[in-house]
């Protein structure tokens, strides 16, 4: 609901001030009035005042120098001209200092209410751009806070590693040192992921990413995924399952949908159980291609669920607590979903396991 939007009054008069209060208040604007121009500019610089109706004669001075103080003083208030001296020359004159709108006298209530609500919407549209642009501008700052946290904790690591290091506290021993450099060597990894994370969301959501669909078998894009992450299950026991029957031709952007379904069979992998279960499957109904990660892991908890794919969440629990991740892959992986006009479900059972559901057009137009 926008908020109420006061209205100054300034004319010289008593009836044209009391008339327009009237039809005005009637309507739920909070009005003002002035007598004269410097009764005007006083109440115009004390501030509250949203909209002025500036008549073009007054005993003081007239409603053009009126427009003039306000521009320069920059004052956030776009002046509606009133007179009964109404000429093209006199309109265009009071339009080049800044009047937003000209209403000749005499004038009826309808014709007032109708440039006041033009000069409301207005007002409307200029404070719903003050308020995005606010609203950018947290988003921006909490943006660099994250990613300033989600750098400086593995920064800060690494170098405690290597100040023990130089400082001899792990002794002669190669193991230990061996032991500290790995650990330094995923303390680094992170820190790569996440900014190769963070420059794909730069590019999809400054729309410069160009999507480049071509004739493709998604079977055998998903058999080249699969067999990167066979280390990374052996070490944890996962059984990884293939159930689709190639091929599977789609027309796609390759190098999205490698990024999707590496985010979903990595997640996969990463957050199950030691000698857990992946299942993958795939299949291509009509115009329509389907592809389902299943897992037989930890599982969301249904609070969790809500905010999946915000950019940076990671939910919080015993189970997670040392898995590395930037919280940016699921982001990433529904915007390139959406972008290829398709769609992303997830079904999950804390304690169990979770589903990733992606369904594609088989045909990506442009």
């Amino acid at each position: 609901m926008m908020e109420a939007v006061r209205i100054l009054v300034i004319d010289d008069e008593e009836g044209m001030r009391l008339g327009c209060r009237k039809v005005l208040e009637r309507r739920g604007f909070e009005v003002k009035t002035a007598a004269d121009g410097a009764e005007g500019l006083s109440l115009l610089r004390s501030g509250g005042i949203d909209l002025a109706l500036v008549d073009y004669k007054l005993p003081d001075r007239d409603g053009m120098s009126i427009l003039d103080e306000v521009r320069s003083e920059g004052l956030d208030v776009p002046c509606i001209m009133i007179t009964a001296y109404a000429t093209l020359e006199s309109a265009v004159a009071a339009t080049k200092k800044g009047a937003y709108d000209f209403l000749a006298k005499p004038f009826t209530p309808a014709e007032l209410n109708a440039a006041v609500d033009k000069a409301v919407e207005y007002i409307r549209l200029q404070r719903e751009a003050k308020r995005l642009k606010e609203e950018k501008k947290r988003v921006r700052l909490e943006f660099v806070r994250i990613v300033s946290h989600e750098l400086k904790a593995p920064l800060a690591t690494i170098e405690g590693y290597l100040t023990n290091l130089l400082e001899g506290y792990a002794g002669d021993d190669p193991e230990a040192w061996r032991r500290i450099l790995e650990r330094c060597k995923l303390r680094a990894e992170g820190m790569r992921k996440l900014i190769e994370d963070l420059l794909d969301l730069t590019r999809i959501e400054s729309g410069s990413k160009e999507s480049r669909p071509e004739e493709m078998d998604l079977a055998a894009l998903l058999d080249d995924i699969v067999e990167v992450f066979e280390p990374q299950a052996e070490r944890k026991k996962v059984v990884v399952e293939k159930e689709y029957r190639p091929p599977i031709p789609m027309f796609a952007d390759v190098g999205e949908l490698r990024i999707v379904f590496t985010n979903l069979v990595s997640n996969a992998i990463k957050y199950n159980r030691e000698g857990g279960k992946v299942t993958v499957k795939a299949a291509r109904e009509g115009d329509e291609v389907t592809v389902e990660v299943s897992d037989t892991g930890i599982g969301i908890r249904e609070e969790d669920r809500k905010k999946l794919f915000t950019e940076f969440f990671r939910a919080r629990t015993p189970e997670t607590r040392n898995i590395p991740g930037s919280g940016l892959g699921l982001a990433i992986v529904r915007k390139l979903v959406e972008l290829g006009g398709g769609r992303i479900e997830v079904e999950s059972e804390y304690g169990k396991g979770t589903t990733f559901r992606v369904t594609l057009p088989a045909r990506r137009e442009g």
